[in-house]
């Protein structure tokens, strides 16, 4: 197995209920429980994937390891992540896939559930004179000569 690593959040989220939300309720206006609340599942798999994402758009990204194949704790729940870039395309994927834990009250017991989330980051391609070289051809210097003036003349 993977081994584990903890990533600290304080996100302001509390799973005991302190954080103000209420129950859900049932179609019979009764309030449901445990594993047969989706709203719960629900809800706990949005907090996960708005922890993820903030960790990548900060930069902090190498904390998740991504495609190491080992697990992460990001707040309460062991996710894997991985991404994929592909050479033309301008974003990188971001995939995550885990299990939460959630109480059931009528197994008394906590029962995984699967999530499984993506997030596509936007890269920012920036083109230098050097990257500029090598996506034209050019032959021996009278062409990388002839590739700089060019370049200076649509700057000006």
């Amino acid at each position: 197995m993977g081994r584990t690593m903890e990533i600290d959040l304080d996100d302001g989220y509390h799973s005991d209920g302190a954080g103000g939300e209420a129950p859900a309720e049932g179609a019979d206006g009764g309030e449901m429980s445990g594993v047969g609340s989706r709203s719960d599942l629900q809800r706990e798999t949005s907090v996960l994937s708005e922890n993820i994402i903030r960790i990548i758009t900060s930069g902090n990204w190498e904390s998740l390891l991504p495609n190491s194949g080992n697990s992460v704790e990001v707040g309460d729940h062991q996710v894997c992540v991985s991404y994929d870039v592909e050479s033309s395309a301008e974003y990188r994927t971001w995939e995550w896939q885990g299990h939460i834990l959630l109480y059931d009250d009528e197994q008394e017991m906590y029962v995984p559930e699967y999530v499984y989330g993506n997030y596509f980051e936007p890269i920012v391609k920036t083109e230098s004179l050097y990257e500029n070289f090598l996506d034209r051809p050019s032959y021996g210097l009278t062409g990388i000569i002839s590739n700089i003036e060019r370049r200076l003349n649509q700057t000006k």
